[in-house]
C-alpha cells in the first residue's frame, strides 16, 4: 500500500516501536505527516484502528488530527476515526490534548459530517456529549440533509440518540423526513 515502517507500526499499535522510529536519527522530518499511497497519514492508521496510544505519541511529535485523507473514500480526518472508536480516558486525553491546541469540532469529511456523526452512528454517548461540550453544533446537517441525529435513529444508537436529545438538537426535517419520522417507519 506504499506504507511507510511508521504506517506499519501505527495499523499494528504497536507504540514501542513507532516510538523508537521517532527517535531514530535517520527518521525524514515529515515521517508524522507522510501520507502512503491511499492518502493515509501514520495517525489516520492509529485512529482507525484504535491505537490510541500510537496516536497520541504522534500528536505529540506533530502530526494534526484535522488532516484529511486524500483517497477516494473522501477526506475523513483522524478527529473522525477517534470520535467511533470508543470513548475511554485515553481517547478523552487525546481530544483534550488535541482542543487545548485547536479546537474544531465541526471539521467536515468529504460527505460533509462532523466526528459527532460518527459518534452518533456507532454509538458513542460519553463522545457525543464530549464533543458538544467542546462547540460541536448537533444540528450541522451533511450533504444528504441528515443531522447527527438522524444518523443515530438510523444506527439504532439509543445512547447517542439520549445524548443529542438531551443536548436539546432540534429534530431538523432532511428530505426523509424528521429523526422522529425515521424511527417511526
Amino acid at each position: 500500500h506504499g506504507q511507510s515502517l511508521l504506517h506499519t507500526a501505527s495499523f499494528a499499535g504497536n507504540v514501542e516501536l513507532v516510538n523508537l522510529l521517532l527517535s531514530h536519527k535517520k527518521l525524514p522530518q515529515d515521517a508524522v505527516t507522510l501520507r502512503d499511497k491511499n492518502g493515509w497519514t501514520p495517525l489516520h492508521a492509529a485512529t482507525s484502528t484504535g491505537a490510541l496510544d500510537v496516536a497520541s505519541v504522534l500528536v505529540d511529535h506533530g502530526a494534526n488530527l484535522y488532516t484529511p485523507t486524500a483517497s477516494a473514500r473522501g477526506g475523513t480526518t483522524s478527529a473522525h476515526y477517534l470520535a467511533r472508536v470508543g470513548w475511554s480516558s485515553t481517547a478523552k486525553a487525546l481530544w483534550e490534548k488535541v482542543f487545548a491546541e485547536l479546537c474544531l469540532p465541526d471539521v467536515r469529511d468529504a460527505r460533509k459530517q462532523t466526528p459527532l456523526f460518527h459518534a452518533a452512528a456507532k454509538n458513542e454517548p460519553e463522545a457525543v456529549k464530549f464533543l458538544l461540550k467542546h462547540g460541536a453544533n448537533g444540528n450541522v446537517v451533511d450533504n444528504t440533509g441528515d443531522t447527527a441525529l438522524h444518523t443515530a435513529v438510523r444506527s439504532r444508537a439509543s445512547g447517542a440518540l439520549t445524548a443529542l436529545l438531551d443536548a436539546g438538537v432540534e429534530l431538523i426535517k432532511s428530505p426523509d423526513g424528521t429523526p422522529l419520522d425515521l424511527a417511526r417507519a
